[in-house]
This record gives C-alpha cells, structure tokens and sequence, in this order.
C-alpha cells in the first residue's frame, strides 16, 4: 500500500489525475504537516490568485488577433514592437480548475487554439487604437497553457520528495508525531522556484575582463545523514549495471565514514557526491534515482 507521500508522488506524475485533485490533496498533507507556505501556494492555485502577484509559469504568450467576419481571424498591426510585445502576454490568475477545464475543448477542436478575452479596460484601449469594432483576443497555443499545469506538477513532485528525504511517508491520511517534528525542520522553498531566482547563478551581462567567483557552501551533515539513509536502502532497487551499484556503494561509504568524523573534510564529501551524481545521471528516468538527484543537487549544487 502506498504512503500518504507516494500516493502524492503517483498522482503528480499521472497525467490523467486533474491537478485540481491534486491540489486538494497537497492542501490536506501540508495542513497536517504545518507546511504553511507551501500549503499557501497550493490554495492561491486551487481558488486562484486574484489581484496577487502571479508565477512566472502563468505567463503565457500567445498572437493578439481580431475576427473580421469576411477574412476571418487577423493578426494585429501594433505601432511599436514594445506594445506588440506588451500585449502579447498574458498573466493567468484564474483557479487551476478553470484553465484545466478550458484546455481541453481547446485541445480537441480542429483549430487547436485558446482564444483569451483581454481585461475589459485593455480592450476598450486596444480597439480604440485600432479605430475599429472588432473585439480583440490572444490566441494561444494550448502547450503555452499546459505548461501551468506541468509546472504545478513539478512543484508538487519537488515538495513530496523533499519531505521523502526528510524522512517523512505517512500512513492512511495521517502521519505519525515524530513525522510532523520532523516536518518542521524541512522547508521547500516555494517562492524561490514558482518567481525565479538567480541563486548560485554565474550569469553575466555585458562584462568585460570580469572575474566570476562561487564560493562553496559547507555540506550540511544532518540532511547529509538522510540522504545516505535513502541512498543505502534504494542502492539494489535502482535500474543500474552491477559494476555500478558496486562503485556506488564505494561511494557511499566514503561519504558515510567522512561525515562521521570529528572534522568532516568537505572537499572528500563533495569529491565522493559528485561521483555517486554521475553515477544516479546513468539512471535518470528511473524514478527513484530522479528523486536521489533532485535531494544530491540542493546538498552540492552545481
């Protein structure tokens, strides 16, 4: 029988679960847990975000167009590029419900494309630029659409797997005392993921003879801890070669001896976890190992 966490885990990657329902039931595990950000973001998508700051992922870009009953649909002429490029996105706030239940007829007609009415304000300004009647909309490609729901999906597979990591399953619907303890110590950082960030970024813009420079962060032995835990019990259930799982092992044990010491060298933990990363890559569409690296990744970085 699934855990209330793998249960989480099946449904986000299963297409054919509506992220609504999947939504409903992120609400009830974070509430149990007291994952209170993250409980937040899930309820701003099931009922919508209204007139709050949207996620990147709701950005959506699409060809603003008119229906001339005699041509049929028309693009747009704009003056500038920079009102093309204005008005040529939208920011979807709407419940997560909403947009799931209106891609599908979206998906299904021959057309294959999502007419979106503008904000009422924005239309009257648009049509009067245009000195015409025609009622102006953005025409957008349904995967333009589905990538919201992709993008919940991942959010939710990320959470889940983090809390995995931490040590946390459930039973039924619930989970145990020292599981929501434990809960309070593991923060996923929501806001980071769904708004952008720059973190450990190396990106420059118009730099000339400029010196780029990361400075390493400390291993974090306590979470290390957990992630050699889930390592040691998934070692024979991953879908790689023998010689592999044997190097592999090697690997972990390097890790688990160094992290144990009284000064753990942190250049021979990172040394040992960029091996067993290498090691997981060979796996990556194995579910278990995707997990491994999305947990190795937040421990080493890049």
């Amino acid at each position: 029988m699934l855990s209330v966490i793998e249960k989480v885990q099946q449904d986000a990657l299963d297409w054919s679960v509506p992220v609504t329902e999947l939504l409903l039931r992120c609400i009830l595990v974070a509430a149990k847990l007291s994952q209170t950000e993250f409980a937040a973001w899930a309820r701003l998508e099931y009922d919508g975000y209204g007139s709050k700051k949207v996620p990147k992922y709701r950005h959506v870009s699409g060809t603003p167009q008119a229906f001339n009953p005699f041509y049929g649909w028309r693009n747009i002429e704009f003056e500038s590029l920079k009102q093309k490029e204005r008005l040529s996105t939208m920011h979807f706030n709407q419940p997560i419900g909403e947009i799931e239940y209106s891609l599908k007829p979206a998906t299904d007609n021959s057309g294959g494309i999502y007419k979106v009415n503008y904000h009422p304000s924005t239309e009257k300004r648009l049509m009067e630029s245009m000195n015409t009647d025609l009622t102006p909309v953005l025409s957008v490609n349904p995967p333009e659409i589905a990538k919201i729901l992709d993008a919940v999906r991942k959010v939710v597979l990320e959470w889940s797997l983090t809390l995995e990591f931490g040590g946390i399953q459930g039973t039924g619907i619930g989970f145990s005392n020292d599981e929501k303890q434990k809960a309070t110590g593991i923060t996923y950082n929501v806001q980071t993921y769904i708004f952008g960030g720059i973190q450990h970024s190396q990106l420059q813009i118009m730099s000339q003879q400029s010196i780029q420079q990361i400075t390493q962060q400390m291993i974090d032995i306590k979470a290390l801890e957990h992630f050699t835990e889930s390592l040691s019990a998934s070692i024979e259930k991953l879908a790689i070669e023998a010689s592999a799982k044997a190097k592999l092992a090697t690997d972990l044990q390097t890790v688990k001896n160094e992290s144990a010491a009284a000064n753990p060298k942190h250049s021979v933990l990172r040394e040992a976890l960029h091996s067993i990363r290498s090691i997981l890559e060979g796996a990556a569409s194995d579910v278990i190992a995707a997990g491994l690296l999305y947990y190795l990744q937040k421990l080493v970085g890049t």
